[in-house]
């Protein structure tokens, strides 16, 4: 399921993560692009095997962090948007992108 807001704030998350993204593992070996930018932190992990590609969008608070978009994907098919809320780290997402260009 998506909606045009939340399908924007994947392709923006995904091309800046894709265009400023570090290499990392996760702890069980999972490779994968993180980035972050001030209180906003992108993990791309992409599909392998039998698992689909994953996109995460997490906004870091004072107290706790909450995830504000969370996607999977096969290459050629269209998103399934499993959380999205909107909000603030949109425009970080969008400031820090246009800096790239």
């Amino acid at each position: 399921m998506w909606d045009r807001e939340s399908l924007a704030a994947f392709k923006l998350a995904l091309d800046l993560v894709k265009a400023k993204g570090t290499a990392s593992k996760s702890r069980d070996g999972v490779e994968m692009l993180i980035h972050q930018v001030e209180q906003v932190s992108i993990e791309f992990i992409p599909a392998k095997q039998e698992r689909p590609n994953g996109l995460n969008v997490w906004r870091h608070g004072h107290l706790k962090s909450f995830r504000v978009l969370d996607v999977i994907w096969t290459d050629g098919t269209m998103p399934l948007i499993l959380a999205y809320r909107g909000g603030e780290w949109e425009r970080l997402l969008r400031q820090e992108l246009s800096s790239t260009r």
